[in-house]
């Protein structure tokens, strides 16, 4: 019979899981509308320099006009990135905003203007951004000592988004940027490295990163403050060329394979509640079987008879805490939800056990039960790594309990017949 109710128990713990699906779906909706206005991931590829040259065709008569796009010989990224929460009805959204300083030079003492003229008067800085929306502050680029304002555009076939500045140079003169640029997006930022030498540092309060892209750090640091990362790629890891020419389906293809060698930080939620509930739920058998047996216990060792719909009301409580948590989660923080509904279940539970047991002894030991398997959950669904040996490690020792309560079992009933 008690292996009945156990089955029949299933059937209330799947509808609660489908509520908790509907919520997850309402609060996952909720967030896309929110990071579709505020901006999505973002990649920030360049700076690129792009000089416009002239060339005379070889029968002498016209003037050919075309653009090189020159990549850094060095580039320095240091970046903060600073998360916050944003909320739409009882639901919250986690994006962030990207504070990057850009330094670095370029390469041109070595160009041959041979047959070619190179309009340094006409040259301009391109920066490749993947979601525009993130981009509501005005950028400048402090271009060899001289500030420069930004504007949205790159003029690059299939750079859809992006920033370029009117960048007059003198090739006589060190070309060195100072670019101080500020992104907002969610989930992740990455960065492209379009330097021959790329060296990348990031920092932020999230403490629950997720290192992707073509490079991980070669030094990282993550805690409950935050995490700090450093990136080091040279030219033979790029795998990308100083310069190319342009306009046409290059910028196109070069576009691609920098995505491709792109690297950084994607902040990854720590264990939403929906989530987590979702394994506590996958504990309800559990719960049910370690309840139901210590009822069952007190039948054996007891003589105390109990009927079949004492199992059920039991049962309906553990239900009921499961259905208390996940209506509380949504407005309380888990711990608290999780104690809350811990509390009222076990009060539900307990004040039926001394109605129907009636027996303060057995109370206590029912209160120890309740007490140790809540008090064990909450441990288990705080872990991740060592949740499946902490959940086997209760049921050797559920087990072990039942065995040692039940050992003398047998011979009651020998000596009774």
């Amino acid at each position: 019979m008690i292996g009945v109710i156990l089955v029949v128990m299933q059937l209330p713990l799947v509808l609660i899981d489908l509520k908790r699906d509907e919520r997850a779906s309402r609060h996952a909706s909720a967030v896309a509308e929110v990071t579709a206005a505020w901006g999505g991931s973002q990649r920030v590829t360049g700076p690129i320099l792009v000089v416009p040259v002239e060339s005379i065709s070889e029968d002498g008569l016209r003037r050919i006009r075309s653009e090189l796009r020159l990549t850094p010989a060095e580039l320095n990224v240091d970046g903060t990135i600073e998360p916050r929460l944003l909320w739409r009805g009882i639901y919250q959204a986690r994006v962030y905003t990207g504070r990057l300083k850009m330094t670095g030079s370029f390469a041109v003492e070595n160009f041959d203007p041979e047959n070619r003229v190179f309009l340094w008067n006409e040259a301009r800085c391109v920066i490749g951004v993947s979601d525009s929306r993130g981009l509501r502050s005005m950028q400048s680029v402090k271009w060899q000592g001289l500030k420069r304002d930004l504007a949205s555009g790159t003029g690059l076939g299939g750079w859809a988004a992006g920033l370029q500045a009117a960048v007059e140079t003198d090739p006589d003169q060190p070309v060195d940027f100072e670019i101080d640029l500020v992104v907002e997006g969610s989930a992740g930022l990455e960065i492209v490295p379009v330097g021959t030498s790329t060296r990348v540092a990031l920092s932020s309060t999230w403490p629950s990163p997720s290192f992707q892209g073509a490079f991980l750090p070669t030094v990282r640091s993550v805690g409950d403050e935050g995490f700090a990362a450093e990136w080091e790629v040279g030219e033979l890891g790029r795998n990308l060329p100083k310069l190319w020419a342009g306009p046409g389906t290059t910028d196109a293809e070069m576009g691609q394979r920098m995505q491709e060698t792109g690297f950084g930080v994607v902040l990854l939620p720590q264990i939403g509640h929906y989530r987590t509930i979702e394994r506590a739920i996958k504990y309800g058998s559990l719960f049910f079987v370690a309840i139901f047996g210590g009822f069952f216990l007190f039948e054996v060792t007891g003589g105390r008879v109990l009927h079949g719909l004492n199992y059920v009301l039991v049962g309906a409580a553990v239900c009921l805490f499961y259905l208390a948590l996940l209506a509380l989660a949504e407005f309380w923080s888990f711990g608290a939800a999780y104690v809350t509904a811990a509390l009222a279940a076990s009060g539900l539970i307990l004040l039926y056990a001394k109605a129907v047991l009636k027996d303060g002894k057995r109370l206590g030991v029912m209160s120890g039960i309740l007490g140790g398997i809540f008090g064990y959950l909450f441990l288990v669904l705080r872990m991740e790594d060592q949740a499946l040996v902490a959940g086997t490690l209760l049921l050797f020792v559920l087990l072990g309990a039942i065995m040692y309560a039940t050992r003398n079992v047998g011979l009651e009933l020998e000596e009774n017949r």
